[in-house]
């Protein structure tokens, strides 16, 4: 009796803790019920990876050449008009390596494409890499062509760019990439050589003989600065006589016709106590044939006396074009900012009487961070003289 009254003893002493340690592993058993299993992280779902931006701008423009009723094709001769300048949507899907990116601009007019891009980028030591492109992209030329028209200090383009690059995008095939922190950048494009405004192929290839472009440049501190080239073919197409002139024959097959360019372009970014930053800019560039803005402008047949009649040789005269601008655009605090430019550009570096020049001076207010309003005027001067002094009035706005 007494051994087993010290039996109960101990299991009435031993209930607690048992009791206690039964309780800890229920819990436990219960805990590991109710946890969520483990679920590996999903990657980011496509639309996750897409970024839109854009902006508008809407003008005013008044032309001193400006007249009324229509012209020999319909077109209105009055100039002096309110417009949609650019209405552009980007979309860009990034999904490292990958990038597509399309562009697209909506005006009354119509609907038309500046970008549609695929890319693929290769990253090396540090922070250099390179990115390999296809599509219909930007042609690597000077500073001004790769400059968005929604941060560009003047209006419009400078004449040699508009000239020689109408468009300023092309179809084709780059390479591109960066190095110690942008000290070195670098673009080198295979394209079909005739941009998207030009006059006679736009976008297309008639040659077959693709156009290479390149550019090399640097971006430190304040400096940013380069070097650009271009080498490729033009084509003139066939043409008949023209039974109108009887001393000539206009006749001639397919020309093809070498081009080529040259260009520097100088950027500056300082600050300026107490105003604000101060934007100094310079491009120069010398190219032959490459004035792509008229059909008119492309270089001329060659005529050789035939038995006493003019006749087309096949071969082109060729036009050799020089142009350059001088430019700065100084911020007043944060909602203002005024400034200048000087242009100039020679069709023909050979000719005395086909010179363009033109000053435009600008002005600029941020009401808000998306908003830019601009009031400008562009004071041109020609060879032979035109009256063509231009005024704008724009309202713009980034997302």
């Amino acid at each position: 009796m007494q051994f087993w009254n010290r039996s109960m003893a101990r299991v009435v002493r031993a209930l607690p803790p048992v009791a206690m340690s039964l309780l800890a592993l229920s819990a436990a058993a219960i805990a590991r019920a109710q946890a969520p299993a483990p679920v590996d992280e999903k990657p980011p779902a496509w639309y996750d990876q897409i970024e839109l931006g854009g902006f508008i701008q809407g003008q005013f423009i008044a032309n001193e050449a400006s007249g009324d009723g229509v012209d020999a094709q319909g077109r209105p001769e009055n100039t002096d008009r309110f417009e949609v300048r650019r209405a552009r949507l980007k979309l860009t899907y990034s999904a490292d390596p990958a990038e597509a990116v399309l562009h697209i601009d909506a005006l009354p007019s119509g609907l038309r494409v500046l970008e549609a891009e695929v890319s693929g980028k290769l990253n090396w030591q540090g922070d250099a890499y390179t990115k390999l492109t296809a599509g219909l992209f930007r042609i690597p030329f000077g500073w001004e062509l790769q400059e968005s028209t929604s941060r560009h200090p003047f209006p419009e383009r400078s004449l040699w760019a508009n000239r020689l690059f109408p468009g300023v995008r092309d179809v084709g095939a780059r390479v591109s990439g960066a190095a110690w922190d942008e000290a070195l950048i670098y673009q080198v494009a295979i394209q079909n050589g005739n941009p998207i405004g030009d006059s006679v192929f736009p976008g297309l290839d008639p040659n077959g003989f693709k156009d290479v472009t390149a550019r090399v440049g640097t971006h430190v501190g304040v400096l940013r600065a380069g070097v650009s080239g271009l080498v490729g073919e033009g084509y003139l197409p066939p043409a008949e006589d023209d039974a109108e002139t009887a001393d000539g024959d206009e006749t001639h097959g397919p020309i093809d016709y070498s081009r080529w360019a040259a260009g520097a372009d100088v950027v500056l970014a300082l600050d300026v106590p107490p105003l604000g930053e101060l934007g100094l800019y310079a491009e120069a560039v010398y190219a032959k044939n490459l004035d792509r803005s008229s059909a008119r402008n492309l270089p001329a047949i060659v005529f050789e006396d035939d038995g006493g009649i003019e006749a087309a040789s096949g071969e082109v005269e060729d036009r050799n074009q020089l142009g350059w601008y001088v430019g700065a655009l100084q911020h007043l605090g944060e909602l203002f900012a005024a400034g200048a430019r000087f242009d100039y550009f020679d069709r023909d570096v050979v000719s005395e009487d086909d010179q363009l020049t033109a000053l435009t001076l600008v002005a600029h207010a941020y009401p808000a961070d998306p908003m830019r309003l601009t009031l400008s005027y562009e004071f041109r001067f020609e060879q032979p003289a035109v009256d063509d002094n231009q005024l704008w009035l724009r309202a713009q706005v980034k997302y």
